[in-house]
């Protein structure tokens, strides 16, 4: 367990570099000791940075939709209990812990749900200054349901209450709540899984759809 873990946090730290919205994950947990590694693609908007002293046409190129790479760790801890660590190509860190509350049925007809807090880090660059600061909190609410062992579906109700979108200014104290859904589908074979998934959000007062695919590897 433990060498899966510190190689697992070495993969992940090596290629990692805004909160995410995606979720990629159904409300079952991971077995005691097991590791899932994953990898994820999603089309987000992007934000104006904090930080200013940037110019106009740079802010518009900032401002607008990126694809974003996302590295997925997840560990098992407990009956029912896992952790996950996500790392962005632009310098955030997620940390959560996925707790399932309720679940019954077998692989293949199961009903489950999970509460999963998560927070973010991120690591800006305002001005001279370095800062790696904690960016943003989130509680998800999982329920999910497989129809046999290889497919299923699954949702995520995510609030964020002070969501950093990056609009605000160096001044303000806090971002503005943030509410998504994630409506997903699970497809999967003994130790590896594919999950297409639709992000709906409300940021900043707009709402947005954005889709997203991940593939993630349990070993």
């Amino acid at each position: 367990m433990f060498i899966k873990l510190v190689f697992s946090l070495f993969l992940l730290m090596l290629f990692s570099s805004c909160i995410s919205v995606s979720s990629y994950q159904t409300a079952d947990t991971l077995e005691k000791g097991d590791v899932e590694l994953a990898l994820g693609i999603g089309i987000y908007p992007d934000v104006a940075p904090i930080a200013g002293g940037y110019s106009e046409e740079e802010e518009e190129e900032m401002a607008a939709d990126k694809v974003m790479p996302e590295l997925i760790s997840r560990f098992g801890l407990l009956d029912d209990l896992d952790m996950g660590l996500k790392f962005l190509f632009n310098s955030v860190v997620e940390l959560d812990f996925k707790f399932r509350f309720l679940s019954f049925g077998d692989d293949e007809n199961r009903f489950s749900m999970a509460i999963k807090p998560m927070v973010s880090m991120n690591f800006l660059l305002a001005d001279k200054f370095a800062l790696f600061l904690l960016d943003s909190a989130r509680i998800s609410l999982l329920i999910s349901k497989n129809f046999n062992k290889n497919f299923g579906v699954y949702t995520a109700l995510n609030y964020n209450p002070n969501f950093s979108s990056g609009r605000k200014t160096l001044d303000d104290e806090f971002g503005n709540p943030t509410y998504s859904m994630v409506l997903g589908l699970s497809i999967s074979s003994e130790n590896v899984w594919f999950r297409p998934e639709l992000v709906i959000a409300n940021i900043d007062s707009e709402i947005f759809t954005r889709p997203g695919v991940a593939i993630g590897l349990v070993f």
